[in-house]
């Protein structure tokens, strides 16, 4: 916890100094491990936005991130949300051309929703979890025109840990659901930054 309190005041004191930006975009989420995870999620879609901040090196980021995750099921079906707090590398490698590293840690928040219809009659419920995030990437980012506008692609290890587990007496329950994981993801993203 003391390192996601530390990328939140990072973030945040980063954002009141010089250079603020805002990042919009998404990509692909394919699941790596472990395997309750895997067993579950599919490949997905994600969207994102970030706002941050600081001097031409190093600086700070916000961001929320939505995550319709592909369940591995008809009847079963995830969202899952992540706002983190990062630590952001900036190295201009070219006068256009940039390279990025971050680090980031917060709240990963799944969501399931159960549907099943069984001979007219149907069977539904739903549950959250708040999880653990923690995420590295890196990526290269392209000025484009003036140069206030940039187009970026990043490669991300997002890490996600629950430790909920449901109703023993009746682990079928959907309103009661086990979150018991440590899931890996890789990123693939594209994005659009402006810097304001």
């Amino acid at each position: 916890m003391r390192v996601l309190a530390l990328g939140i005041v990072l973030a945040a004191t980063s954002v009141a100094r010089a250079e603020p930006f805002v990042e919009l975009g998404g990509g692909l989420t394919v699941p790596l491990t472990d395997d309750t995870y895997t067993s579950y999620i599919d490949p997905s879609a994600n969207l994102f936005a970030r706002f941050g901040g600081g001097g031409p090196t190093i600086g700070g980021m916000a961001s929320v991130e939505w995550s319709p995750l592909a369940a591995d099921s008809s009847f079963l079906s995830f969202n899952r949300f992540r706002i983190l707090g990062h630590i952001v590398v900036h190295h201009l490698v070219a006068p256009k051309v940039e390279l990025t590293a971050r680090a980031g840690a917060g709240l990963d928040i799944l969501h399931e929703h159960a549907q099943l219809d069984v001979l007219g009659t149907r069977f539904e419920g739903s549950d959250t979890d708040v999880g653990l995030a923690l995420e590295f990437g890196g990526g290269i980012w392209f000025s484009v025109g003036a140069g206030s506008t940039q187009v970026g692609a990043e490669l991300a290890l997002p890490i996600s840990y629950h430790s909920k587990t449901g109703n023993p007496n009746n682990p079928n329950d959907p309103n009661n659901a086990t979150f018991d994981f440590t899931g890996l993801d890789l990123d693939v993203l594209a994005a659009v930054r402006l810097r304001l």
